[in-house]
Order: C-alpha cells, then sequence, then structure tokens
C-alpha cells in the first residue's frame, strides 16, 4: 500500500497567541483497527512558527508505536497545515507500515454527560461520558483531584481516566500509572472514536506553558471488554 498523506488533515487558520494551545486531527486507523493515527498542531508562542507532530499509537498496548514526527516551519507567515504535510512526510514509511488508512477515520461516538453518583468523593472532580458502541452501553470517567505543588501559584491536579463496559472497569491513563506528570490546570475529553472493538479517548491536557497556560491533545486506547481475546493490557503509556 502506497497512499499519501499530505492532504489528509483538514487545515485550519491559526494565529499567535500567547500560549501552545494544539489543535488536533485524525490521520486514519490501520483496517484491523489496531493502529491510529493522528496529528496535532499549533502556531508557538514567542517565535509566530507553525510547529505540527504526528503520532502513531498502538491502540491494543496503549502505548506509542511511532513518532511523534515533528517539524517547525521558521517562518510566521504561514499556517501549521504547511508544517503538518511536512511531518506526514516524515511519518509517510510509519504510516505505511502499520497500513495506516485516511480513509478510515472511525466511529466518532455521541457521549452524554453522567450524573454524579452517591459514592463520589466530594474533593474530587469528576465526568462521566456514556455511550453505545456495537449494543454495549459504556462509561468513560474521569477523575481529577488536587496534587502536591513545588508553587503556591501553581495548582496541579492528579488525574486517572477509567472505562467501564458491562461491570468491567479498566483503567486507561491516570497520573498514578508512572508515566503520566501531574497537570497544571487540568484535562478535558475532546472526542472518543471506535473501530474493530477499540476505542481511542483524545484528551485536552493543560500545563504551565511559557506565556500562559499550554494546551496538548494526548490519546487514550482501550480494546472494549467483549472483544478482549484475554490478558490484561499493560500499563499506559505516554504520547
Amino acid at each position: 500500500m502506497h497512499v499519501r498523506f499530505a492532504a489528509v488533515a483538514v487545515a485550519i487558520p491559526f494565529a499567535a497567541v500567547a500560549a501552545d494551545k494544539m489543535s488536533h486531527s485524525v490521520l486514519g486507523w490501520s483496517a484491523d483497527g489496531r493502529y491510529f493515527a493522528f496529528e496535532r498542531s499549533v502556531v508557538l508562542d514567542g517565535s509566530g512558527y507553525p510547529m505540527c507532530e504526528v503520532l502513531v499509537i498502538d491502540a491494543d498496548a496503549g502505548e506509542l508505536s511511532a513518532g511523534p514526527f515533528r517539524s517547525v516551519l521558521e517562518d510566521d507567515r504561514i499556517s501549521p497545515e504547511h508544517a503538518c504535510v511536512a511531518a506526514r512526510d516524515q511519518a509517510q514509511q510509519a504510516l505505511e507500515s502499520r497500513r495506516i488508512d485516511p480513509a478510515l477515520s472511525g466511529q466518532r461516538l455521541v457521549l452524554a454527560r453522567g450524573s454524579p453518583a452517591p459514592g463520589d468523593d466530594p474533593g474530587t472532580r469528576i465526568t462521566r461520558m456514556s455511550f453505545r458502541e456495537g449494543g454495549r452501553s459504556c462509561t468513560l470517567r474521569l477523575a481529577q483531584r488536587p496534587a502536591p505543588s513545588p508553587a503556591p501559584d501553581l495548582p496541579l491536579s492528579a488525574w486517572q481516566l477509567a472505562l467501564s463496559c458491562g461491570g468491567e472497569e479498566q483503567i486507561l491513563r491516570c497520573t498514578e500509572c508512572g508515566k503520566e506528570p501531574p497537570v497544571a490546570s487540568g484535562i478535558a475529553i475532546v472526542e472518543v472514536r471506535s473501530r474493530q472493538g477499540r476505542i481511542v479517548a483524545v484528551l485536552a491536557r493543560s500545563t504551565r506553558g511559557f506565556e500562559g497556560m499550554d494546551v496538548t491533545p494526548i490519546a487514550a486506547t482501550a480494546r472494549l471488554p467483549a472483544a478482549r481475546s484475554g490478558g490484561g493490557r499493560r500499563p499506559p503509556g505516554r504520547d
């Protein structure tokens, strides 16, 4: 298979802002659902240069499989889309070897916000998002709580994202997993996509940046319980 990815993602107009607030675009899945690719792009604060990076995720392992392939163009007159073309060129071999198909964007799941549960800790901010996929009723539970901070003016949060389907729960990504640092402002679910019994949740993670809060899209993946063939998942990884 030889597919060019130079014009897959939607071009988004950007202007330089006082922080790095990255956007993301889905580049596609492999036909079997194991691999998922996306890109994230921004106009960098300070320089005003466009930056883009491509990441390929192993949805079964919950780990980064290839990348990030990063491109920064030293020209403040152009949009991040130009940097994304360069980043996709760098990633081309990795995308092709994993048979990422830009026509396979996955099903974007319709999320419904859930109500607080009686056992919720009042000191923890909890967001529940429910969805149905393949006849199954599932819930994503995002919990955030205050974490120790080295500075009074830098509030930190620890967080955990869990998926439950049919009474079975698994942790997809968390600060307690040993690979995810606390965040300065918080985290939010942006979108969730599914394919071939896997899901990818794209999250917006906020951290203290050079001139404000930086927002970075990150991915958390899982196989839905009914599609699992046995054995546990390895600890979630950082992308």
